[in-house]
C-alpha cells in the first residue's frame, strides 16, 4: 500500500506570549518532528535576538559548521540575526525561532503561512492581553493557532476569554524525540 504524502505549511512562524513561553523548545521539537516523522528538509532560523539556537552548537557535536549556521540531525539551523527567508529555501519547510520578538513576526509576516502563539500556564493575564491586542491588530491571511505550552487540559479551565482556543502541550523533556502527544498537536495544527 502507497503512503499518502501530507502536505505541510511551509513557512511556519512561532512567538511567544511572554518571556520563557518556550519557544526554541517547541521550535527544536516541531523541527524534528517534520524532519524525523515527515521526513522534509527542514530549516531553522533564530530572530529572536537571543541566540538560544546558537547555544546548541556548543552542547552538540556537529558533523557540519560554518558561520552563518550548523547542522543538528538533519536540520539546517541559520543563526545570523541578518539572515531572510530567500528563494533558495523554496523547498524546504522553514521554521523561524521569533522569541517575544513581535517586531520580527511584522518584517516577515508576509512570507509566512502560519504563525502559532506560545505561551504558558503562568502569567495568564498576559498571554490573554497580548493575544487579544495581536487578534486586533490582525488584518492579514495568515491561519493563526495558539499553544498552552507544558500545560495539562485541567490547567485551562480558568475562566480565559482568548479570541482562539488554545491548543495544551505537555512537558517535553527531549528536544529532539517529540512525544506522541506533540505529534498529535503538530499535526493538527501544521497540515493543511
Amino acid at each position: 500500500m502507497k503512503k499518502k504524502k501530507i502536505e505541510v505549511c511551509k513557512r511556519i512562524g512561532i512567538l511567544g506570549l511572554h518571556r520563557s513561553s518556550g519557544v526554541t523548545h517547541l521550535t527544536l521539537l516541531m523541527a524534528q518532528y517534520l524532519r524525523g516523522c515527515l521526513g522534509h528538509k527542514v530549516t531553522v532560523l533564530e530572530k529572536s535576538g537571543r541566540f538560544d539556537l546558537r547555544s546548541l552548537s556548543h552542547y552538540y557535536s556537529l558533523c557540519d559548521k560554518w558561520e552563518e549556521g550548523f547542522m543538528l540531525h538533519g536540520i539546517q539551523f541559520l543563526i545570523k540575526d541578518n539572515v531572510m527567508i530567500n528563494n533558495n529555501l523554496k523547498e524546504e519547510c522553514v521554521l523561524i525561532d521569533f522569541g517575544t520578538n513581535y517586531q520580527g513576526v511584522i518584517e516577515l509576516e508576509d512570507r509566512l503561512d502560519i504563525l502559532i502563539y506560545v505561551f504558558t500556564n503562568a502569567p495568564w493575564y498576559q498571554a490573554v492581553d497580548m493575544l487579544w491586542r495581536y487578534k486586533k491588530e490582525d488584518n492579514n491571511r495568515l491561519k493563526k493557532a495558539v499553544i498552552c505550552n507544558m500545560a495539562t487540559k485541567k490547567s485551562l479551565n480558568h475562566s480565559l476569554k482568548l479570541p482562539i482556543r488554545p491548543s495544551v502541550l505537555g512537558l517535553e523533556p527531549d528536544f529532539f524525540n517529540p512525544s506522541v502527544e506533540a505529534i498529535r498537536l503538530f499535526e493538527s495544527v501544521l497540515l493543511i
